[in-house]
């Protein structure tokens, strides 16, 4: 769920589809200014999310702080059918930061 509708992105959607650190921190500041962000993600997940120290539910810190204030879904993105729903995404958000994109 966005962290705060009122921000100066506000009105803004964005499509994460990076993994790791640097771009979901990127997208997660997107979120804090207001923005409306969905992450994709593989259906094992992001590998952040087993990197370092597992708080809450053995998911790392790193991975719950760039993940907050966001939307999700986990697809595989080997099957056609998950490539489509992500295809239909696209046209519906205003930007998706290039830093990095699951393999399709």
């Amino acid at each position: 769920m966005p962290s705060d509708n009122n921000g100066p992105l506000a009105g803004i959607h964005v499509l994460d589809l990076t993994t790791v650190q640097m771009g979901p921190w990127c997208n997660r500041i997107m979120s804090d200014f207001g923005a409306d962000v969905i992450k994709v993600e593989a259906r094992e997940g992001d590998s952040s999310r087993y990197t370092g120290v597992r708080k809450h539910r053995r998911i790392s810190g790193a991975f719950q702080r760039n993940g907050r204030g966001k939307r999700s879904i986990a697809v595989n993105l080997k099957q056609p059918e998950a490539q489509d729903a992500v295809r239909r995404l696209v046209p519906t958000v205003d930007a998706s930061p290039p830093i990095s994109a699951p393999r399709l």
